[in-house]
């Protein structure tokens, strides 16, 4: 045995996506260690009911205690801070902007933003 130990965080909540403004403004989703799809199809870890969010529009990426977020050829884009992106870090307090809604990431364990 070498000594070294994996640990399986797959289902792990490492953070949550709040939707703020949009169609499904209020609501609030969980994010698991892993990839976590975000679109309008049926399969989408996060299905969204805005007609403007492609059906496979993005993904958060949890691994190893970071959050990255991927546009995935959406029509409309990704932005993260309103700066578009391919593949971007997020941190706790920070807007991603999805077709016509917008997500605040609260950190599972959450740090007060700017400290």
């Amino acid at each position: 045995m070498s000594g070294n130990t994996m640990v399986d965080r797959r289902g792990e909540q490492v953070g949550v996506l709040v939707v703020k403004s949009g169609v499904d403004a209020g609501k609030s989703f969980m994010l698991s260690e892993g990839d976590n799809s975000i679109g309008r199809g049926n399969d989408a870890a996060i299905n969204l009911s805005d007609e403007s969010v492609s059906r496979q529009h993005a993904v958060v990426r949890c691994q190893d205690g970071k959050l990255t977020v991927f546009d995935v050829g959406s029509r409309s884009g990704t932005a993260l801070n309103d700066q578009s992106i391919g593949g971007h870090p997020i941190n706790n307090g920070d807007v991603i902007s999805i077709g016509r809604s917008e997500f605040t990431m609260m950190a599972a364990k959450a740090q007060p933003v700017g400290v």
